[in-house]
């Protein structure tokens, strides 16, 4: 239902699946990254994350520390710079909130994979984005049993990598005794690793500062999705920071 030149209210109800046409509130011109730091900054101690299956709560403080380490650790370990591609193939859990907001902050388009893959479709998304670098659970994770052998569909296509993926981030799982035999090009490393490791930049500096200069309307992120399915949803030219694969 098309409601163009009437006020509708900052939400939408029944009957509408969805509605366009002018609002009571106006679109707030910020990253994702300066919202974050937003509520950090006004509720530090408020829970923004809650994953009942890993047993984690984060506060919006705690969210804040793990994106910006990350995003340290990204920029000055990985050499990830703004508008690189950072893929991320995994199920739900906290790290995926991490990286998305690590990204936000350095100005990285972050590419989530459906975890479900198998390795032609894996391969196909790799090879359209080409990303700098991958994040994915190693062999032994709790996903291999729950949703899907990760790591070993990513091993079938090792001969048949994109040009710009150096990198793989292993989440969790067996991280140390990854078998890497088929990738000597590649570089592994930890999440935690990575989460965890100190550099030049003191840590007051790293939980407080955004180091990074990102633009509101610079992309955020890539989704694979139906062009049929995107053709019929007329609002997604609206949506601002989103591409559609």
């Amino acid at each position: 239902n098309t409601m163009e030149g009437k006020s509708l209210k900052p939400f939408v109800m029944f009957p509408y699946s969805y509605a366009f046409g002018k609002s009571t509130k106006t679109i707030n011109y910020e990253s994702l990254a300066t919202c974050l730091e937003y509520m950090a900054s006004k509720y530090p101690n408020k829970k923004a994350v809650v994953s009942v299956h890993e047993n984690i709560e984060k506060t919006f403080q705690q969210l804040n520390a793990d994106a910006n380490q990350l995003a340290n650790s990204l920029s000055r370990v990985l050499n990830i710079m703004t508008g690189d591609v950072v893929a991320i193939m995994t199920a739900n859990c906290y790290n995926f909130v991490v990286v998305q907001y690590a990204c936000a902050k350095i100005g990285a388009i972050i590419c989530p994979i459906n975890a479900y893959y198998q390795s032609s479709e894996l391969e196909f998304c790799l090879k359209k984005v080409n990303p700098k670098v991958l994040f994915l659970p190693s062999r032994g994770s709790a996903q291999e049993f729950t949703v899907n052998k990760i790591f070993d569909v990513f091993a079938e296509i090792g001969s048949s990598l994109p040009s710009k993926l150096t990198n793989v981030v292993l989440l969790d799982g067996d991280c140390e005794n990854a078998i890497t035999l088929h990738f000597c090009d590649l570089k592994f490393y930890s999440f935690y690793e990575l989460i965890t490791m100190k550099t030049e930049l003191s840590a007051d500096h790293i939980n407080n500062n955004s180091c990074w200069s990102v633009d509101a309307d610079e992309v955020s992120a890539l989704y694979f999705t139906s062009l049929k399915q995107a053709l019929k949803l007329r609002f997604l030219h609206e949506i601002r920071g989103i591409a559609f694969i």
